[in-house]
């Protein structure tokens, strides 16, 4: 029910707010006095065209407000959730913007829409009719809805359109399911070749690295020994070594400190750096004892990079990210014959809705054939009272 009207700078009106009560409003006047005006800005509301030329003289703006009372409107209320507009329930507001300088906008409940919708929207809040102009009433995809309201079942056909959703749902999911039947076989197997592919190598977190140092050991083995010898030799073994060199100025500090009491801490020090030499000479002697050349290692080495590295290129560019790869395919593959047993499961509850369905169609077929005589009867009644005799009017 529309409850008030608000007008700005629209035509003729500087600014107007026109409140309705419930019932018949009727708007008289002689010639000019402003009807049309009310009507033109009710068309507006319902998706009218709007130009520029309605603006009021000498103003860049034009603004056109309606509210409507929709609290026992369900087919409002399902319209406004469907189109995911606000709704509290009770009232409902649409205004239209006209700018001289930019194009009209139109609102629902202060959200932006199109005209598209606000047509579609208008055509259940609004009918405006004219002379020459078809009513509603003549319009047979509307019978339907004044039916289910003249007999009361508009629970029951909320009730079977939730029904009708699930079904149509559940049936667009099963058809889904049996298209990408094949495709899901087929993208199964090529999971499963990735995952046998991964798990031949089987790589380990941190293994390439591990590989890599082992390696870099191995094939500079010789370097290594020849190093860490001259180095056992210059720290310890030779007559000049450091070792020795340190030994010596350690006695002459140890005298020199029996003289001046000051060189102790010095004496101290150079014993730990002797200390240090020591171990770390003893340190490049074992690694030259452990060092060992193995040909069979060495390769066995090459041969696990190389594979890891092949992994490291096809699911990397990590091996952490293959590692995590292996997870999500072994997640996706799933146990077999999953998709079947959802495909039973959607057919056995289709089956259920079904009747339910059966049972909803049924109850508001036998109430709208029974209510749909007294209908025709009582619309063409009231169009005789209203002089048109000759009136047929069917359901």
């Amino acid at each position: 029910m529309l409850r008030t009207l608000y007008l700005k700078n629209y035509t003729l009106a500087d600014e107007l707010t026109v409140t309705f009560d419930r019932g018949l409003s009727i708007i008289t006047g002689e010639t000019g006095a402003g009807k049309s005006v009310i009507i033109g800005a009710l068309s507006l509301l319902v998706g009218g065209r709007a130009s520029p030329d309605l603006i009021r003289t000498g103003e860049t703006k034009a603004i056109i407000e309606a509210e409507f009372d929709i609290s026992s409107n369900k087919d409002i209320h399902r319209w406004l959730k469907t189109n995911d507009f606000d709704d509290n329930g009770m009232s409902l507001i649409i205004s239209r913007e006209i700018s001289s300088q930019s194009a009209a906008r139109a609102f629902l409940n202060d959200s932006p829409t199109t005209l598209g919708l606000l047509k579609e929207l208008g055509s259940m809040l609004i009918d405006l009719h004219g002379q020459h102009e078809h009513q509603s009433l003549l319009h047979p995809e509307k019978h339907r809805s004044y039916l289910d309201g003249y007999s009361h079942i508009d629970s029951d056909v909320e009730k079977y359109g939730v029904l009708y959703d699930s079904y149509t749902t559940i049936q667009h999911e099963i058809e889904t399911l049996q298209k990408n039947k094949d495709i899901a076989a087929k993208e199964r197997d090529f999971l499963e070749y990735q995952r046998n592919e991964i798990a031949a190598v089987s790589p380990k977190a941190g293994e390439d690295e591990e590989i890599e140092r082992e390696l870099n050991v191995l094939e500079n083995g010789e370097e290594l020994l020849e190093i860490t010898s001259e180095l056992h030799t210059s720290f310890y073994e030779d007559e000049k070594s450091i070792y020795a060199q340190l030994a010596d100025a350690k006695a002459k500090l140890e005298h020199l400190a029996t003289i001046d009491t000051t060189f102790a801490e010095s004496v101290t020090e150079l014993s730990q750096a002797l200390s240090t030499v020591k171990e770390l000479s003893s340190t490049f002697s074992h690694y030259g004892e452990k060092m060992e050349f193995n040909p069979q290692r060495l390769g066995e080495l090459r041969t696990r990079g190389l594979a890891l590295t092949r992994l490291k290129k096809k699911y990397g560019p990590r091996l952490a990210d293959v590692i995590v790869k292996f997870e999500e395919i072994e997640a996706k593959i799933g146990p077999e014959g999953n998709i079947d047993e959802i495909i039973a499961a959607k057919e056995k509850e289709l089956t259920t809705l079904r009747k339910e369905i059966s049972l909803v169609a049924s109850k508001m077929s036998e109430a709208r054939q029974k209510a749909a005589k007294k209908f025709e009867k009582e619309i063409i009644t009231i169009l005789k009272e209203l002089g048109m005799d000759d009136t047929k009017f069917e359901v």
